[in-house]
């Protein structure tokens, strides 16, 4: 019975120490953390420039190599040809309008046509990362935050 008294009240006087404490923060600790959370938010914003500026520069060169293979094939098939149609006999084209559509979108490249779009649109996604996070980076984020406390 005793000893359980004896934890009681030790336990009982931990708890008052604790609660009578009137610990001060170190000098400086808020402009330290929070120079460590802005460097690490410009090394972020850093890094996600870097892989968005090198994954637009991979589309690039894939948009350049699939826009030669399009003009190539485009060249090969012969869709020069039947779009030409067109213009030199317009009225065989109408009468057998179905005939030459699925003509032209047989001998269309798909595959360079829709990689050329692809890389497009990957192209457009990782410029706006690249502009997004530059300006991130260049404002350190919060430029104008004030800490009343």
């Amino acid at each position: 019975m005793k000893q359980k008294e004896d934890k009681n009240k030790r336990f009982s006087e931990l708890v008052g120490s604790v609660l009578t404490e009137t610990v001060e923060p170190p000098v400086g600790l808020l402009s330290r953390v929070m120079a460590a959370i802005l460097w690490r938010q410009r090394l972020y914003a850093g890094l996600k420039t870097f892989a968005s500026l090198t994954l637009s520069l991979g589309s690039l060169a894939i948009i350049f190599l699939a826009a030669q293979e399009v003009v190539l094939r485009i060249n090969q098939s012969g869709i020069l040809s039947i779009l030409s149609l067109l213009f030199s006999d317009l009225a065989v084209v109408l009468a057998n309008w179905q005939t030459f559509v699925l003509s032209c979108l047989e001998s269309l490249p798909v595959f360079p046509i829709v990689l050329t779009v692809g890389a497009t649109w990957v192209l457009l996604i990782s410029l706006k990362f690249v502009f997004e996070n530059t300006l991130k980076f260049k404002n350190n984020f919060y430029p104008k935050l004030r800490i009343n406390y």
